[in-house]
């Protein structure tokens, strides 16, 4: 659907009826494609003309109804999806994530790692649907030794002039598919826009009763699809090397000159902790 030339104009037109006033709510549908649109006119007539001249109507993209509509109940926000209706559309079994979709993949990760769960929410300031999970080789205190960070995620089709984009020039390989490559390293410790997925991922691990080191280092493998509209993202994470912190490790540090070294084994150590079938 994103590949067609109807697309953008489609977007163009919603965008310009709700500026004036027309469209009080649309928004995609997240089952399957298609779309809702709530909007005030004089009569069934007038809503109808609207529809038909949509340009993804007009131009065979979509099919539309029309429906007369008499709100009992009005609330004065906009509406909006609640997160908790959304699912996560992949399966966990044991230490294997099973996607059908972007991409259609089985994700097997350490058999010494335990699953913590999953989040699905819809990231309002880019409309971007994110789909996370966490797995976790823990110590008996539930201290975090390795983490592995599973993400799906893909932009709504109502905004399709977003794409994902990453300038890494390093590349890597896995289950045939290319992945962009990078590392950092981060102080646990430090604050996170709420809506960001390193808050939806913290507070899954807390409320798991895991704990993460104050410092951790971190390789990043990204594969994109449909043009960069949606993405596979997977993360490996440990502790920062013994009596090295993330401020150490970063430009400037005192550790800054053995990063290339340490990077090097992470980036491997990532590598062999998933298998993409």
């Amino acid at each position: 659907m994103q590949q067609q030339d109807a697309i953008r104009p489609h977007y163009l037109y919603m965008k310009k009826l709700f500026q004036d006033g027309t469209i009080l709510d649309a928004g995609p549908t997240l089952d399957e494609p298609g779309g809702v649109v709530i909007l005030k006119a004089k009569d069934l007539e007038s809503a109808r003309a609207l529809m038909e001249a949509d340009p993804s109507v007009t131009q065979n993209m979509f099919v539309g109804e029309v429906h007369a509509w008499s709100p009992t109940f009005h609330a004065p926000e906009p509406l909006v999806a609640d997160a908790a209706a959304l699912k996560p559309g992949r399966t966990v079994q044991g230490n294997i994530v099973s996607s059908k979709h972007d991409p259609k993949a089985a994700i097997t990760l350490p058999t010494s790692a335990a699953y913590a769960g999953a989040d699905r929410w819809i990231l309002r300031a880019y409309f971007d649907d994110i789909e996370l999970h966490a797995f976790v080789d823990a110590d008996k205190d539930r201290q975090v030794q390795r983490l592995y960070w599973v993400q799906f995620e893909a932009y709504l089709p109502s905004h399709p002039e977003y794409h994902h984009t990453y300038d890494s020039a390093r590349h890597a390989t896995l289950g045939g598919m290319d992945f962009f490559v990078d590392t950092w390293a981060e102080a646990m410790d430090s604050k996170d826009d709420p809506a960001s997925d390193t808050a939806h991922l913290k507070a899954l691990l807390a409320k798991q009763g895991y704990a993460l080191p104050q410092s951790m280092i971190s390789v990043r493998f990204v594969h994109l699809m449909d043009g960069g509209r949606k993405e596979l993202m997977f993360i490996y994470s440990e502790p920062a090397p013994a009596g090295l912190t993330a401020a150490d490790l970063k430009k400037g540090g005192k550790a800054y000159g053995q990063w290339p070294g340490i990077e090097k084994g992470l980036m491997e150590r990532g590598r062999q902790s998933i298998l993409l079938q």
